[in-house]
Protein backbone atom coordinates (compact mmCIF):
# COMPACT_ATOMS: atom_id res chain seq x y z
CA UNK A 1 0.00 0.00 0.00
CA UNK A 2 1.30 3.42 -0.91
CA UNK A 3 1.71 5.89 1.91
CA UNK A 4 0.92 9.53 1.13
CA UNK A 5 3.71 12.02 1.49
CA UNK A 6 3.32 14.35 4.44
CA UNK A 7 2.37 17.80 3.28
CA UNK A 8 4.75 20.64 4.10
CA UNK A 9 1.96 23.11 3.37
CA UNK A 10 -0.13 24.55 6.12
CA UNK A 11 -3.73 25.61 5.98
CA UNK A 12 -3.85 29.37 5.24
CA UNK A 13 -4.49 31.51 8.32
CA UNK A 14 -7.48 33.89 8.09
CA UNK A 15 -5.09 36.86 8.36
CA UNK A 16 -2.82 35.68 5.53
CA UNK A 17 -2.91 37.88 2.44
CA UNK A 18 -4.47 37.02 -0.91
CA UNK A 19 -2.68 38.90 -3.70
CA UNK A 20 -4.04 39.17 -7.26
CA UNK A 21 -1.79 39.81 -10.28
CA UNK A 22 -3.04 43.41 -10.57
CA UNK A 23 -1.73 44.19 -7.06
CA UNK A 24 -5.10 44.12 -5.32
CA UNK A 25 -5.14 42.27 -2.04
CA UNK A 26 -7.42 41.11 0.78
CA UNK A 27 -7.23 38.76 3.74
CA UNK A 28 -7.97 35.06 3.36
CA UNK A 29 -10.88 35.55 5.77
CA UNK A 30 -12.47 38.18 3.50
CA UNK A 31 -12.12 35.88 0.49
CA UNK A 32 -13.59 32.93 2.42
CA UNK A 33 -16.51 35.11 3.50
CA UNK A 34 -17.36 35.69 -0.18
CA UNK A 35 -16.46 39.38 -0.08
CA UNK A 36 -14.47 38.96 -3.30
CA UNK A 37 -16.56 36.51 -5.35
CA UNK A 38 -16.35 38.88 -8.30
CA UNK A 39 -12.53 38.53 -8.40
CA UNK A 40 -10.72 35.76 -10.26
CA UNK A 41 -9.32 32.73 -8.48
CA UNK A 42 -5.91 33.55 -9.95
CA UNK A 43 -4.21 34.71 -6.78
CA UNK A 44 -1.26 34.03 -4.50
CA UNK A 45 -1.55 33.50 -0.75
CA UNK A 46 1.22 35.15 1.26
CA UNK A 47 1.92 34.26 4.88
CA UNK A 48 0.97 37.13 7.17
CA UNK A 49 4.44 36.97 8.75
CA UNK A 50 6.36 37.20 5.44
CA UNK A 51 7.26 40.87 5.78
CA UNK A 52 9.77 40.98 2.87
CA UNK A 53 7.21 39.50 0.46
CA UNK A 54 4.40 41.78 1.70
CA UNK A 55 6.73 44.77 1.42
CA UNK A 56 7.73 43.79 -2.14
CA UNK A 57 4.07 43.40 -3.09
CA UNK A 58 3.24 46.84 -1.69
CA UNK A 59 0.85 45.47 0.91
CA UNK A 60 2.79 46.98 3.79
CA UNK A 61 4.97 50.07 3.90
CA UNK A 62 8.59 50.06 5.00
CA UNK A 63 8.96 51.35 8.54
CA UNK A 64 11.93 53.71 8.86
Amino acid sequence: MTQPYPSSRREPHPDDIVLWPDGSWATVEDVRNSAFNWRSDDYEIIDQMDDPRLLAAGVIAEIP
